[in-house]
């Protein structure tokens, strides 16, 4: 069995999860298993399924911007040395943040250590300076400890790992089946709930 943990910030919140959770849908269940690491305010819900089907999820207090780097680090470092499973993979898709998990797998002995970019900006609100004294601190840690680094898109990888480095392009898959066959009175009944007419217009948006 190969064993993966993967580390996602709010599980249930994001396409980060919805990837995931469509590989391991897919997956040859014999032959690999997946765990996680979330921080708190992941949805219960999906928490919950994952348990159902055999997934160890550990919950943490909060990310690196509530408990700070070096607590971050160790409450990771504490739920790898104390776990019953032997990880042959990390996956972590924290954005900057993941080279504090990617450093605590190495000091534990995983071989595999994968860091993927999902986004080309930094998403949550933080000070100019912060931006300025974190993000290369950030960046070195993932730098140094990912032995794999892989993006969602050449600009998600750009802004992660820089122009001049490598690293592997993996475009999110998505199931397309539920939304080849549409049927008339899905339509209809979409109009209903937003109070639509026939002639109107509806334009559908994902992001």
């Amino acid at each position: 069995m190969y064993n993966v943990l993967h580390v996602i910030g709010h599980i249930g919140r994001g396409g980060d999860t919805t990837v995931v959770l469509d590989v391991m849908k897919n997956m040859d269940h014999s032959k690999v298993h997946f765990d996680f690491i979330t921080h708190r305010g992941a949805k219960e819900e999906t928490v919950q399924k994952l348990r159902d089907v055999g997934s160890k999820v550990y919950i943490m207090e909060g990310d690196v911007r509530e408990l700070g780097m070096a607590k971050y680090y160790k409450s990771i470092l504490e739920i790898l040395k104390h776990t019953e499973v032997k990880y042959d993979a990390i996956h972590v898709h924290t954005g900057m943040q993941s080279g504090v998990a990617l450093a605590a797998a190495k000091k534990v002995g995983i071989p595999k250590r994968i860091c993927h970019s999902h986004v080309t900006a930094i998403q949550r609100k933080a000070s100019f300076v912060k931006k300025v004294i974190a993000t290369p601190i950030f960046r070195y840690l993932y730098m140094k400890n990912a032995t794999t680094k892989i993006a969602c898109s050449k600009d998600a990888g750009i802004f992660m790992y820089g122009k001049n480095s490598r690293f592997t392009v993996i475009y999110n898959a998505v199931d397309i089946e539920p939304y080849l066959n549409v049927f008339s009175e899905e339509i209809q009944k979409i109009e209903k709930e937003i109070g639509a007419k026939e002639t109107d217009v509806l334009v559908g948006h994902v992001a």
